[in-house]
């Protein structure tokens, strides 16, 4: 499955089973992408021009992916991709790093500008992102909505919606673990505790002297030191 194309966002078919299906051959230089691949593509999707369309290989009748619950979603996902980008759920991504975005593969994108949100005292921004394997990067340095326009020879052919902010999932994420792993090895478990008696040596330095003392008085009333 195709997790990067709008149409099979959270939809898997690891478990779908099919009687038969038809095979695509997909041409990447004319804008198609496959969706699906069993072996070889049984989906696929292509933008000509400001017309999209979704192909699939294979009929209802002939899986059972209709009693799953990706069918419904994948019929979603397609309305909302004929519908336009912008219907697209906004994607949060955390400041102070370079983000880099997914964008529509079919589309054949060549340039994105970035609006970067509104600021008190800060005039309006708006950068360019280059893109690369149909990923538009920038560097999100301010929290708030980014607006993200993408274009293919200069018209618009998207428009996305972006959120950035301070959260950081794993530092969130205060649920204790099993197991504490320093330096890449597992620390064991601490030995039980018991109780142990105090050893104090200066109650046998006391002792001692105390036996110096009448070893010395024994001597001296004898007459054998004096």
């Amino acid at each position: 499955v195709n997790d990067d194309h709008p149409v099979m966002r959270w939809i898997s078919m690891s478990d779908v089973n099919f009687d038969q299906a038809s095979k695509f051959v997909v041409n990447r230089s004319a804008g198609e992408v496959p969706l699906v691949n069993s072996i070889s593509p049984i989906g696929a999707a292509k933008r000509d021009g400001k017309r999209k369309i979704v192909a699939f290989g294979f009929s209802l009748r002939a899986t059972d992916f209709t009693l799953r619950v990706g069918f419904p979603l994948l019929l979603i996902n397609t309305l909302d991709w004929f519908a336009g980008d912008d219907a697209d759920l906004i994607t949060t991504y955390t400041t102070g790093q370079r983000v880099r975005v997914p964008l529509d593969a079919t589309a054949e994108i060549t340039e994105v500008d970035v609006e970067l949100p509104m600021r008190p005292g800060l005039a309006r921004a708006i950068r360019k992102a280059p893109v690369q394997d149909s990923r538009a990067s920038f560097y999100a340095s301010r929290t708030g909505v980014h607006k993200m326009t993408a274009r293919k020879d200069g018209e618009v052919v998207a428009n996305l919606l972006l959120a950035a902010n301070l959260a950081n999932p794993s530092e969130s994420n205060i649920a204790p673990i099993s197991d504490l792993i320093i330096d890449g090895a597992a620390l064991t478990e601490p030995e039980g505790f018991a109780i142990t008696r105090r050893q104090s040596v200066w109650r046998y330095m006391v002792l001692l002297i105390l036996i110096l003392l009448g070893i010395e008085w024994y001597t001296y009333n004898r007459r054998i030191t004096v």
